[in-house]
């Protein structure tokens, strides 16, 4: 699935004026001691959280509440482009760290930081991390998880 989610392109999504270097999704993957937790978005509102212990929430994007906030994350996402490197082949996060995985028309770019740095509001990174939570919560409420 994730190898999946990495392979996706605008045009797949349908998205037509897209331009190379315009953001049209985020994986974003976290270290949560043992586990890994991949949340996938697009931005036309899909999303999906799998985790690396096989559980997973797939489908919340088919709320519309849960699309807006998604759609939100992903175009708020298109500021911290700048950056982020660019990336040949998308890594797990080593302990301790979120990567947050922008798709792009000219690839994928990324971002890797402390995830406890990122929930203490000090990085400059701190309100893309607090709208992934948010995209989380939608997540696990419309699945009932």
């Amino acid at each position: 699935m994730r190898k999946m989610a990495f392979s996706v392109t605008a045009e797949q999504l349908e998205l037509n004026g897209t331009k190379d270097n315009d953001v049209y999704g985020i994986i974003a993957e976290m270290d949560m001691g043992g586990a890994i937790a991949t949340v996938v978005t697009f931005i036309p509102g899909d999303t999906s959280l799998y985790l690396s212990t096989g559980a997973g929430f797939i489908g919340a994007g088919q709320h519309e509440d849960v699309r807006k906030i998604v759609k939100r994350f992903v175009e708020n996402g298109q500021q911290y482009l700048v950056k982020a490197n660019k990336i040949e082949k998308p890594e797990l996060p080593k302990s301790g760290m979120t990567n947050f995985n922008f798709l792009t028309g000219n690839g994928i770019y990324s971002i890797a930081k402390n995830t406890s740095e990122l929930e203490s509001g000090k990085s400059e990174f701190s309100n893309l991390f607090a709208e992934l939570n948010e995209v989380i919560t939608q997540i696990r409420l419309k699945s009932g998880g």
